[in-house]
């Protein structure tokens, strides 16, 4: 499946901004190293990979949006943008509906 390495680092973003530039990394993850103990998995037969991205570790704070990056080797495959929230409550009505929707 995968002749090059996957990778997926997560970055913090501008509160106001959903573009990378000025993104702080939090986490990264390979398939030989990752933050807080996780690694990479690859289901050759699947064919898809997968890493636990374990929230409550990383003190995420709601004020801001965060960045989940796939790279296959150098290349960006993708990205999701997300938006925590401090309480269950507000699972169903996040910024993203008060805001206007952000799609990449």
């Amino acid at each position: 499946m995968c002749a090059l390495p996957p990778g997926i680092t997560i970055n913090t973003l501008a509160s106001t901004s959903c573009t990378a530039s000025g993104a702080t990394a939090i986490a990264t993850f390979t398939r030989t190293h990752g933050d807080r103990g996780q690694t990479i998995r690859v289901d050759h037969e699947s064919e898809h990979f997968i890493v636990n991205f374990h929230t409550g570790m990383f003190h995420l704070k709601p004020e801001l949006f965060y960045r989940v990056e796939v790279h296959i080797g150098s290349t960006l495959l993708g990205f999701l943008d997300l938006d925590v929230t401090s309480k269950g409550a507000n699972r169903k009505k996040t910024k993203k509906e008060t805001q206007g929707t952000r799609s990449h």
